[in-house]
């Protein structure tokens, strides 16, 4: 288990980490979400090394890794733009580690092989880094962060640059290793909806501030404050309330409402209105026609979630 215990940073006047206290599991990947600023990327180098802390402690299964160089934290990093070597080729840029540490060629070059395999990179092999796919770089160097032989995977938004389907799959594969490998992992990003799918516990962070940690269900349905209801991507936000969209739907028992917008996506209509008493609202109608001006919204006011102060309370 990695954990971070009351980290703080500054650089000058500003706060990059304020008490900073979370934990990573094995086998689990960590979302570490926040706008740009808000202190992801210091405080995965910071995991790595590269960075101290001011104060506090990263903590791997119990011990302490502030006096441990960064070459020695058995700590393996993923990039949005790869960090390949250009003059080897697939196999030699995967076997990379186990060489700078001593590995003879022969042997290193079979465990890339079977690591190669393993994220479907086998025929490719022995092409020049360069011909490859942005998916297949990608892959490339999770093979080379899996042969480093890693306690700890660290994920530098690196599925930023990819198309959304080849997106999904490398998303879906890496999530896959490191349940095989039983690795906690620390994703650092900026997309909700990534984090949602491949977390399972999200570190929502802002202005170098934990503001809350949680699993994806816990923070959707409980958001401590507007700024993290707005983080996570939810709509129906404003200063004083949260209202989850499963909470609201278009029902002949509702109040009416004037229509702002309509469009149609693969799930349905994607419905704004004007609600007499809550404001504007966007919801999800299922139905087969769109909804016209003046159709009624039923809300479940119980399902509200109002902040006051740094908590929310809920209706009874």
């Amino acid at each position: 288990m990695l954990e971070l215990r009351q980290i703080c940073k500054r650089f000058g006047s500003r706060i990059v980490a304020e008490n900073i206290s979370f934990t990573a599991a094995a086998g689990e990947i960590t979302a570490v979400l926040g706008a740009s600023g808000s202190g992801k990327s210091t405080l995965l180098n910071m995991v790595a090394g590269l960075v101290l802390p001011d104060s506090g402690e990263v903590c791997l299964n119990g011990v302490a890794l502030n006096g441990i160089a960064p070459e020695n934290r058995r700590v393996a990093m993923m990039f949005q733009d790869f960090a390949l070597l250009p003059h080897l080729d697939v196999r030699d840029n995967a076997a990379l580690p186990l060489r700078l540490r001593g590995m003879g060629k022969h042997e290193a070059r079979q465990r890339a092989e079977a690591v190669l395999a393993e994220v479907g990179l086998a025929e490719l092999a022995r092409r020049q880094v360069q011909s490859l796919s942005g998916g297949e770089q990608q892959r490339t160097a999770l093979a080379r962060a899996l042969l480093a032989e890693p306690a700890v995977l660290l994920l530098d938004e690196p599925f930023s640059a990819l198309d959304s389907a080849l997106r999904q799959r490398i998303r879906s594969q890496t999530a896959q290793l490191v349940r095989r490998y039983d690795l906690p992992a620390l994703l650092v990003t900026h997309d909700p909806e990534e984090a949602c799918l491949l977390a399972g516990k999200i570190a929502v962070l802002d202005g170098g501030r934990l503001l809350q940690c949680g699993t994806p269900a816990h923070l959707l349905a409980r958001p401590q404050s507007a700024q993290v209801a707005r983080l996570l991507g939810c709509a129906n936000v404003n200063e004083r309330f949260y209202i989850p969209q499963q909470a609201m739907a278009l029902h002949e028992d509702g109040e009416a409402c004037e229509l702002l917008s309509c469009y149609r996506d693969a799930d349905g209509w994607r419905v704004r209105v004007k609600h007499p008493h809550w404001g504007e609202l966007a919801c999800l109608h299922t139905g087969e026609t769109a909804p016209a001006d003046g159709c009624r919204v039923r809300v479940q006011a119980e399902r509200a979630v109002w902040f006051a102060a740094a908590e929310c309370q809920h209706l009874p």
